[in-house]
Parts: structure tokens; sequence; C-alpha cells
């Protein structure tokens, strides 16, 4: 049996001051809240008798899901989950040549995030995406790498 957790499980991280450093400043709040969220995957072996009053199949292609959907600490779709999720790879590769443009953080950031007009319409069409929502934080992360 195998285990998912939400992505917002486990332990805060809690950034520690190294010795002689300063601190690293956050921007940022972690994305683990302890939520209890999980789904339970049982895969069932050969040999498993099939349910009652259907034909039997073959079990080792099946699997039995069970899910705890309490979601904790969190609401499951809120648009400030959105800064924990991944930029796509080709977003990525955008911010890269802007920055090897030498352009500024603020620059590439209004190159790639929707303004006003554009964002109501994909809101009203349930299109946004992580995409659609860069921050100076993910411009200094790619320039950093």
């Amino acid at each position: 049996m195998q285990t998912w957790y939400c992505h917002c499980a486990g332990k805060p991280e809690i950034k520690k001051k190294a010795e002689g450093k300063k601190r690293h400043q956050v921007f940022k709040s972690s994305k683990h809240m302890g939520c209890c969220a999980r789904i339970y995957v049982h895969k069932f072996k050969d040999g498993h008798p099939p349910a009652p009053g259907y034909p039997p199949v073959n079990a080792s292609k099946c699997v039995h899901l069970t899910y705890y959907g309490r979601h904790t600490g969190h609401t499951l779709g809120d648009l400030e989950g959105f800064q924990h999720l991944h930029i796509s790879k080709q977003v990525r590769e955008a911010i890269l040549g802007y920055i090897k443009l030498g352009l500024g953080k603020r620059v590439i950031k209004d190159k790639l995030t929707l303004h006003s007009d554009a964002l109501h319409s994909c809101l009203l069409k349930g299109t946004l995406t992580r995409n659609d929502f860069i921050t100076s934080v993910d411009i200094a992360n790619i320039y950093n790498d």
C-alpha cells in the first residue's frame, strides 16, 4: 500500500541562522502547514476475488483508492497557494533569456505577468495557471541557478 500526502503536509520550514552570517530574508511563506489530507493506494494482487455481481478481472491491474480529504491549514485551490506551485519549463527558459539580455526583475515580471484585462478574462474562463503569476522571487531563483 502507498500513501500520497497533500502538497501542504509536513511541518513548516524554518530558516536557521548560520553562525557568523547574515540571516536569510524569507519572501514567501512555507507551503508546509501540517495538512492531514492523503490518499491511500492499495494495489490488488492476482487471485483477489472479484466484487460481487461483477465478472472476474485481471486483479494485478486494479487499485483501491481511499481518500481522506480533510485539508487543514489551507483551502484547496486557493489563489494564495499558487505561489508554491512550479512554473513551466517554457516560462523558466523565457525568464533566463530575458536575464541574459540584461533586463531587470521588474521589467521581466511586467513582460510575463498578465495585466488587469487579460487577468480578468482568464479568471472568468477559469484558465489561470501558475505561469500567470510570476514573482520577483521566481526570477531571482532562476538568476541564482
